[in-house]
């Protein structure tokens, strides 16, 4: 069985997430080409325990009272976009990397392309947070949805690690 929930934030818009019974398997801005079509077979329900901690661990980190997100993830995708993903998690809070950086780490200097192609297809955003990681240049390149949301994201995780925390907008989510 697959449950789905929504999120809404001021800073991401709203955030269509994925479970089944044991993991987060989908995590996706409305407006993005890549948002999931909601299947009728699929059950809402925000409380459904997996959602239900997803959706208040992203309300703590959205609020700056959370720096890591630990809900299971079932990350699919191909071999080398699982090895992205996984290189992806392991970028510490307010650190910033290149896609070229990324690619030189994964020991294939030559796929920068091939590493931003992968994060555009990441399927659980924020919990695979690739908005820390960035063109060459420092540009944030491309973004899912109709709007960039990683200059927020990047600026909330700074005020996190530098200590300047403040009151970051209130979470709401659909209760059904």
């Amino acid at each position: 069985m697959i449950f789905h929930c929504t999120l809404n934030h001021p800073l991401i818009g709203t955030l269509v997430l994925l479970a089944d019974d044991e993991r987060l398997i989908r995590s996706s801005y409305l407006d993005s080409k890549l948002a999931p079509h909601i299947e009728p077979a699929w059950k809402r329900d925000a409380k459904q325990p997996i959602l239900k901690e997803a959706v208040s661990q992203l309300g703590e980190y959205l609020s700056g009272e959370r720096q890591k997100l630990t809900v299971p993830l079932r990350i699919g995708g191909t071999e080398f976009q699982q090895r992205v993903y996984e290189h992806v998690l392991n970028i510490p809070i307010g650190t910033v990397t290149n896609y070229l950086e990324l690619a030189r780490k994964l020991k294939k200097p030559l796929a920068a392309r091939s590493v931003g192609a992968a994060i555009g297809q990441n399927p659980l955003l924020i919990f695979i947070p690739d908005h820390r990681v960035t063109t060459s240049s420092g540009s944030t390149g491309g973004f899912a949805g109709k709007w960039n949301r990683k200059p927020g994201l990047l600026k909330l995780e700074k005020q996190m690690t530098s200590g300047l925390n403040s009151d970051l907008n209130s979470t709401n989510h659909d209760p059904s």
